[in-house]
C-alpha cells in the first residue's frame, strides 16, 4: 500500500508539472501576442510578468524544489533571461573577435543567430556581425556587448570614401593595401583588395559598392516565369544595387530569380553551380522557359569548370548558386570573375568552419556577392509558400535494426529520395530494392531522380535539386554533425508543391551516431520545424549512459598525414601545389579516410588504383575504404576520376 501511495503521489506531481508547463507555454504565447501589439516591450512584459512568476513558482513546487522563490531575483531574470554573452572560442582555442555565444533558457521563445548546441535547460546561439546586416540583432544585445557602429566607410568602385575622420583612420590602418590618397578618397590596390576586404569586414563595413544596373544593359527576352511580390521587391533591389545575395528558403524561387535576371540583363551570363546535378537543372530551366542560347548567351558551369575555363572571360552577369561554397579556399578565386553585376543564391548562408577564425566564412559569403536580401522562413510558412514537414529521428540499436526500419518505411509507397553518403551502403540498398543509385559518376541525374518513384542518392543530391512531387526523404548515411547538410536534405521536401501532404523526413541512426551527430538537427529546429525522436527498444538510461561516456571521452583527431602503421602518406607533387595553391588546404578539410584516399591517388598521379589496392596503400581496412572513402565526393570535387572498371586515378 505505501508503494502504491508513493506511485500515486509521483503521478499527481507529474500531472501538476505538465499542467504547469502548459500554463507557462500559454503565458509565453500571450507575451508574444502582446509584443506584436504594443511597441514598448517593457509595457508588454509587465502585462504578463506577474502571471508568469506565479506559474513558474507553482511549477518549481510541483518538482519539489522546495523553499520560497526569491521574487527579486525572478524579476531580474525576466528583465534579462540570459547571462552575459561570451566570445566564441574555436576548437583550437582561438577567440573569434566578431562572434559571441548567447545562452537562452529553452522555455524562452527567443531565436537570435544560429543554434549551435543545447542541453536540457539552455539553448546556445552564435551571434556575429553579419546578422546585423539583416537587422536580426536586438539593440539591447548590441548594447550589452559594446557593439559599436561601423565607421562611415564605403567602397565606390576602386576607391574607399567616407567621413574625413573615418578616412584618416582608414589611411593609417589600411595603408599597405592602398595605392594612395586623393583628399578624402583612398585608392585601392587591386593586388591587396582581398586583405582590404577582410579588414573592412572586421569593422562591420559591408565591402561592396552600389552600382545600379545601367538601363542600356536591360533587355526583354522570353521568360515563362512570373514573379511573386516578394520576388519583385528583390529584383528592384538588384536594379538599384547591381549586386545582391539572395538568402531565402528552398522552393521560394531563387532559381526563378536567376533565370529572370538572365533574361532581363544583356548577355552573356555565367551561372556557377557546385555539381553536375544542378548544372542539368539550370540548363533544363533555360531550355524550357527562355529563348537564351545555351553555351553562347548563357553558360552553366561547375565551380571547378568555371575556374578552369572562364576565369579570363568577361560577362555582364554572374550568378553563384549555393554561394556558401564560394569562400572555400579553392573557390574564392571565382569571386574575381569579370562581370558587371553579381547575384548570389543560398538557403543556408553559413559555414561550419567559422569558429575561431579572424574573419569567418559566413561574412565572406555576403561580402563576395552584394547587398544581402532575405526573409524569415516563418514568413514563407505563413504565406503557405513552403510546406511544413516533420522530421522523424529513429535511434536504432545497430545497423541491422536500421535496415529493418528502412524496409518498414518503404512498405508504404511514396515518392522518396534516400540519402547515403556511403557509396557502399547506397549501392547495397539500391541493389536490394532494385532502385537507381544516383552518384558522382551517374549520367542524367535529374532525369533519373524525377522519373523514379524511389531512388538512392549520394551527396551530389544535397543541394538545390527540385522534385515537385517528392513526399519523403530518408537518410541512412551523412557527413557527421553537419547542420547545413541536414537542412539542405530536409529542405528537399519544401519543393514538393505537387504533393498533397506536408511531407516527412526520416533519419535512421544508431545510438552511437545519435550521441555523436545529433547537433545536425539544430538547423531544422532553428527554422521552427517539428522533430520527433523515436527510440523504440532503447531505454532512456541507456541513452544517458552513452551520452555521459561520450562527454567524458573527448574525440581525438588523428593525424591523416600518416598511415595507420606510421608510414607517411605520399606528398603531393610540386607541379600540382604550384598550379593549385589551395589543394593542401582542400585536403585538410576532408574527413580522415577521404583525405588518405585522395592523398594517395594524388601523390601518384600516373597510377590507377582499385579499392583493394587503395586499402593496401593506405593501410586501412578494405571495408573502411569502401564505406568512408566517399569516391563520389572526391570525383565531385575534381580530385580523382574513374579510370576503367573499378579503378580511380588523379583528375588534376
Amino acid at each position: 500500500m505505501p508503494d502504491q501511495l508513493e506511485e500515486k503521489v509521483e503521478e499527481d506531481a507529474a500531472g501538476i508539472g505538465r499542467l504547469a508547463l502548459e500554463r507557462v507555454q500559454f503565458a509565453l504565447d500571450r507575451l508574444k501576442a502582446a509584443l506584436s501589439l504594443i511597441p514598448d516591450a517593457n509595457e508588454a512584459i509587465g502585462q504578463v510578468e506577474t502571471e508568469m512568476q506565479n506559474v513558474v513558482a507553482k511549477y518549481a513546487l510541483s518538482l519539489q524544489m522546495g523553499g520560497k522563490l526569491d521574487s527579486d531575483a525572478l524579476k531580474a531574470f525576466f528583465k534579462q533571461p540570459y547571462p552575459k554573452l561570451m566570445q566564441e572560442v574555436g576548437p583550437d582555442g582561438k577567440v573569434a573577435p566578431n562572434a559571441w555565444i548567447l545562452m537562452v533558457p529553452r522555455f524562452i521563445p527567443l531565436q537570435v543567430g544560429f543554434l549551435v548546441s543545447q542541453d536540457e535547460a539552455w539553448n546556445y546561439f552564435r551571434v556575429n556581425r553579419f546578422m546585423d546586416w539583416f537587422g536580426e540583432i536586438p539593440e539591447f544585445i548590441k548594447k550589452q556587448i559594446g557593439w559599436t557602429e561601423p565607421p562611415d566607410l564605403r567602397l565606390e568602385g576602386e576607391e574607399l570614401v567616407g567621413s574625413p575622420e573615418a578616412i584618416d583612420a582608414a589611411w593609417k590602418e589600411f595603408k599597405p593595401y592602398l595605392k594612395g590618397r586623393e583628399g578624402d578618397r583612398l585608392l585601392v590596390n587591386k593586388e591587396h583588395a582581398y586583405e582590404l576586404m577582410v579588414g573592412l569586414l572586421k569593422k562591420g563595413v559591408k565591402p561592396f559598392t552600389d552600382s545600379p544596373i545601367d538601363p542600356a544593359d536591360l533587355v526583354e527576352r522570353k521568360c515563362d516565369y512570373e514573379l511573386y511580390d516578394y520576388q519583385k521587391d528583390i529584383w528592384e533591389t538588384m536594379l538599384k544595387k547591381g549586386s545582391v545575395g539572395i538568402f531565402i528558403p528552398p522552393s521560394t524561387g531563387k532559381t526563378v530569380l536567376g533565370v529572370w535576371a538572365a533574361t532581363h540583363i544583356k548577355p552573356p551570363t555565367l551561372v556557377v553551380v557546385p555539381n553536375l546535378t544542378l548544372k542539368e537543372q539550370w540548363e533544363e530551366r533555360f531550355s524550357n522557359h527562355t529563348d537564351l542560347k545555351l553555351g553562347e548567351e548563357v553558360v552553366v558551369a561547375t565551380y571547378y569548370d568555371a575556374i578552369k575555363n572562364y576565369s579570363k572571360k568577361d560577362f555582364t552577369l554572374k550568378i553563384y548558386d549555393e554561394v556558401h561554397h564560394l569562400p572555400a579556399n579553392h573557390f574564392i578565386k571565382l569571386s574575381w570573375l569579370k562581370a558587371k553585376y553579381t547575384m548570389g543564391l543560398s538557403a543556408t548562408p553559413y559555414r561550419e568552419d567559422n569558429a575561431g577564425r579572424d574573419i569567418g566564412g559566413e561574412e565572406m559569403i555576403f561580402a563576395l556577392t552584394g547587398e544581402p536580401v532575405g526573409l524569415s522562413w516563418q514568413h514563407f510558412k505563413e504565406l503557405r509558400l513552403i510546406k511544413n514537414p516533420t522530421c522523424f529521428v529513429w535511434v536504432e540499436k545497430n545497423e541491422d535494426a536500421r535496415m529493418r526500419r528502412l524496409a518498414e518505411l518503404l512498405k508504404v509507397p511514396k515518392k522518396t529520395v534516400i540519402f547515403s553518403d556511403s557509396l557502399e551502403k547506397g549501392e547495397f540498398v539500391a541493389a536490394r530494392y532494385g532502385i537507381p543509385f544516383v552518384q558522382g559518376s551517374s549520367k542524367d541525374r535529374l532525369k533519373t531522380l524525377t522519373e523514379a518513384q524511389t531512388a538512392v542518392v549520394s551527396r551530389v543530391g544535397d543541394e538545390g535539386v527540385s522534385l515537385p512531387d517528392i513526399e519523403r526523404v530518408i537518410e541512412i548515411s551523412w557527413l557527421f554533425g553537419s547542420r547545413r547538410q541536414e537542412l539542405q536534405r530536409f529542405a528537399r521536401l519544401l519543393h514538393g508543391k505537387e504533393s498533397k501532404t506536408e511531407g516527412e523526413a526520416h533519419v535512421l541512426m544508431t545510438l552511437e551516431e545519435w550521441v555523436r551527430d545529433k547537433k545536425r538537427f539544430f538547423s531544422i529546429m532553428d527554422r521552427g520545424f517539428k522533430i520527433v525522436i523515436k527510440r523504440e527498444g532503447i531505454e532512456e538510461k541507456v541513452v544517458q549512459r552513452a551520452e555521459a561516456a561520450a562527454a567524458a571521452t573527448p574525440r581525438q583527431r588523428k593525424s591523416t598525414d600518416v598511415r595507420p602503421g606510421g608510414t607517411p602518406l605520399p606528398s603531393i607533387p610540386a607541379v600540382l601545389t604550384q598550379r593549385l595553391p589551395g589543394i593542401t588546404k582542400t585536403l585538410e578539410r576532408l574527413p580522415s579516410v577521404e583525405k588518405a584516399v585522395a592523398q594517395t591517388i594524388l601523390g601518384n598521379p600516373q597510377q590507377a588504383y582499385t579499392t583493394k589496392e587503395l586499402a593496401l596503400a593506405t593501410g586501412l581496412a578494405l571495408s573502411t575504404v569502401m564505406n568512408r572513402g566517399n569516391f563520389g565526393h572526391l570525383i565531385e570535387l575534381g580530385l580523382i576520376r574513374k579510370d576503367g572498371a573499378g579503378k580511380y586515378r588523379c583528375a588534376l
